[in-house]
C-alpha cells in the first residue's frame, strides 16, 4: 500500500458481493484495503493487454475519449498537469479497453468537464472523476495533491454535485475513502471481481479469465487464512 504523506482517509476497498471471499446483503460492501491480494506481476503492464491477450493489443485512442480527458486534464494546476498517472490517460483514451471491464453493478468509465478543487480534511488537492455505478451508489475518482501524490478514492456520493465547504469533517472521512494506491491496481481488481461474480452466478468466461478469477481467489485466501 501507498499511503498519501499526509493521509486523512480510511482505507477501503468497495466489493461487491463473492462468495468465500467477501459476502454480503447489499450492492456493495466496504472491505480493508489491507486484506486485498497483491496485484500480480503479470497483470500490472499499463498497456493493459491482459485484459484480452486476443483483442487489446494494439487498441487504438478514441479521440472522443482523448479530448475530453485532456479538456479536463488541462483545469488543473499547470504544474500537475504532467502528473497524471499515465496508465490512466492510457486506459481512458482508449475506449475500447473499457468494454473489458465487465459490471454486475452497471458501472461506466465517464469523465466530468473539469477536475475538481479538494481543499479539506488538510488537503490541496483535486479530483478526476473516471467511473461511477448508475445509481451513484459508489463512484471513484482519481486524487492528486499539490506534491504530485495520488491514490483512487471512493465516495458514496457525488462530490461535484455539492458545496465540500458545507459537509462536516466526519461526513467527508466517514463517504469519502481511499481504495486503492493506483490506477492500474483499481483496474485489476474490479476487472477480477466482476470476472468472479459473472463467474459464479451464470458460469461465464474463457479461459484466461478462469485463471485470474481462481488466482485472485487463492491469492486473497492465502492472504487472509490467519484473520478471523
Amino acid at each position: 500500500m501507498k499511503p498519501l504523506s499526509n493521509n486523512p482517509f480510511d482505507f477501503i476497498w468497495f466489493g461487491v458481493d463473492l462468495e468465500g471471499i467477501h459476502e454480503i446483503d447489499a450492492t456493495y460492501g466496504g472491505f480493508s484495503l489491507e486484506n486485498m491480494p497483491v496485484v500480480p506481476e503479470k497483470y500490472k503492464n499499463p498497456d493493459f493487454s491482459w485484459l484480452s491477450p486476443d483483442k487489446a493489443k494494439n487498441v487504438k485512442v478514441n479521440p472522443k475519449w482523448e479530448e475530453k480527458l485532456n479538456a479536463c486534464i488541462s483545469t488543473l494546476p499547470t504544474h500537475l498537469q504532467d502528473k497524471v498517472d499515465p496508465a490512466l490517460k492510457f486506459f481512458i483514451t482508449r475506449s475500447q479497453l473499457h468494454d473489458f471491464i465487465p459490471s454486475c453493478t452497471a458501472c461506466y468509465f465517464h469523465l466530468l468537464e473539469k477536475a475538481i478543487s479538494f481543499d479539506r480534511l488538510g488537503q490541496k488537492s483535486y479530483l478526476i472523476q473516471f467511473y461511477r455505478d448508475q445509481q451513484d451508489c459508489v463512484l471513484w475518482y482519481y486524487y492528486l495533491n499539490e506534491q504530485g501524490e495520488n491514490c483512487i478514492l471512493a465516495s458514496t456520493f457525488a462530490v461535484e454535485k455539492y458545496n465540500l465547504a458545507d459537509i462536516k469533517d466526519d461526513a467527508l472521512k466517514y463517504n469519502l475513502l481511499y481504495t486503492c494506491p493506483d490506477f492500474i491496481t483499481f483496474i485489476y481488481y474490479t476487472w477480477v471481481e466482476n470476472l468472479a461474480w459473472f463467474s459464479a452466478e451464470e458460469g461465464e468466461g474463457e479461459d484466461f479469465q478462469q485463471e485470474a478469477v481462481q488466482e485472485f481467489i487463492k491469492n486473497h485466501k492465502e492472504k487472509n487464512k490467519n484473520k478471523s
